[in-house]
């Protein structure tokens, strides 16, 4: 066991995971479970839909959400409480997407207003792209979590830049 003092990325790291999971299970009525990243998988042609929420303060960042196309359109469907071979367009999954990003989020924030770090959150963006997008490098800190669902698996990025004054 450790005994180093978990950074602010190693918390958010947990509190995003958890918080994934409990809007997965209060939104969706879905199980989230930790997965191997190399179950991301896409199929031939298939694209990745990417929701993005920031957070601006003291401490900001990016949370990215991506998950590949089919099972985002599952996901739209469930949310919307339509039947699977309902019909939704891209419009629609989007902005689940987006939505689903934001709510888990929101526990970020809550974990940073907690360590006296008030932010703001960005309005979600989603994006859809052939590939998933390469992690930061520093100054920002970089996790990625890989989340699975009976629709498919999830990879949730969290990048985070400590912008607070640093004292030698």
């Amino acid at each position: 066991m450790s005994t180093l003092k978990p950074t602010l990325i190693d918390d958010l790291s947990e509190m995003l995971g958890g918080s994934i999971g409990a809007v997965f299970t209060t939104v969706l009525d879905l199980a989230v479970e930790s997965a191997p990243e190399s179950q991301f998988r896409l199929a031939a042609g298939e694209t990745v839909v990417c929701g993005t929420v920031g957070f601006i303060g003291e401490v900001e960042g990016m949370i990215h959400v991506s998950v590949a196309a089919t099972a985002a359109r599952s996901l739209a469907l469930r949310m919307l409480a339509l039947e699977p071979t309902g019909a939704v367009d891209d419009r629609m999954v989007d902005d689940v997407i987006g939505e689903l990003g934001n709510m888990a989020v929101g526990a970020v924030k809550s974990l940073l207003c907690d360590r006296e770090l008030p932010c703001e959150l960005t309005i979600p963006q989603v994006r859809r792209a052939s590939a998933v997008r390469a992690l930061r490098t520093p100054p920002v800190e970089s996790r990625r979590i890989s989340l699975a669902c009976e629709f498919g698996t999830l990879l949730v990025d969290i990048e985070v830049e400590d912008r607070r004054p640093k004292f030698a």
